[in-house]
């Protein structure tokens, strides 16, 4: 499905630059950063572009409380009251589907079965709610990034358009170099001991991705954008079965068959 959805993307692509073209300039991260990846997640679960500043909004609110670790009460209650309208939303965009489906995500969703097992009402509401806060925030942080990171750059974005076919690599440079997830968290199963500290089942352990992808053991010259970095073995869309979803887009297939990109990590 993602491969699919590439013509349509690269036609929003087209119009955004030919309206840049035309106006003589663009914001890149109000311009093309947000406007890209919402009108992509809307298509992708069939609901209506035009509700884009809206699940945009509701989006903010919720990245306000979660991607900072001094959060206020006020970025609290913003963040609850806009989970709850955003579930709201998708619980009639759901019903509605039921009745009649379509070649959307949701409709996949709805009918996916797996050993006799569907997703439940709440899982499927769930889905939908990480699909538009992750596909979405995300996205548009590593455009933001990588455009920064570019301009900041001069030697390095020369080298990228001499060499345009580097464009993958680079992708992957400023997924590492400035990840769009700096931390994520994880429960733990079961009692393991890791680097002398014991840590207890259902005990609450947040991973530094950021951190590990500037881990200078790992790579060399680790504070230095570098668009040709080879191997890159960045942490940047996670590991193990919660994975990103966002690794499968089409530039990463080659590399994910021929390699092990994670290692032997067990966190």
């Amino acid at each position: 499905m993602i491969a699919d959805v590439r013509p349509s993307v690269q036609k929003i692509v087209d119009r955004i630059l030919d309206r840049a073209d035309a106006d003589g300039g663009i914001d890149v991260v109000a311009d093309l950063a947000f406007r890209l990846p919402i009108e992509v997640i809307c298509d992708l679960l069939g609901v209506p572009r035009a509700d884009g500043d809206q699940l945009h909004e509701w989006a903010g609110d919720v990245a306000s409380f979660q991607a900072t670790g001094y959060p206020d009460p006020g970025n609290a209650q913003r963040a609850a009251r806009a989970i709850q309208e955003v579930e709201a939303y998708f619980d009639e965009v759901c019903a509605g589907r039921r009745n009649e489906l379509g070649s959307d995500l949701v409709s996949i969703m709805l009918e996916a079965e797996e050993e006799g097992s569907r997703l439940t009402h709440e899982e499927l509401i769930n889905m939908c709610v990480n699909l538009l806060f992750a596909g979405h925030e995300t996205t548009m942080s590593l455009i933001s990034n990588a455009t920064v990171a570019l301009l900041r750059d001069d030697a390095e974005r020369l080298r990228l358009k001499k060499d345009p076919r580097m464009l993958n690599s680079a992708i992957e440079e400023a997924l590492r170099y400035e990840s769009p997830i700096q931390r994520g968290w994880r429960r733990v199963s079961s009692r393991v001991v890791m680097h002398g500290l014991e840590l207890r089942e259902n005990d609450i352990v947040f991973m530094m991705i950021g951190s590990a992808n500037r881990d200078e053991r790992v790579f060399v010259s680790s504070e230095t954008f570098d668009i040709g970095r080879d191997p890159n073995r960045h942490m940047a869309f996670g590991h193990g079965v919660h994975h990103c979803l966002g690794l499968h887009w089409p530039g990463l297939r080659h590399r994910l068959r021929s390699e092990n990109c994670f290692g032997d990590s067990t966190v």
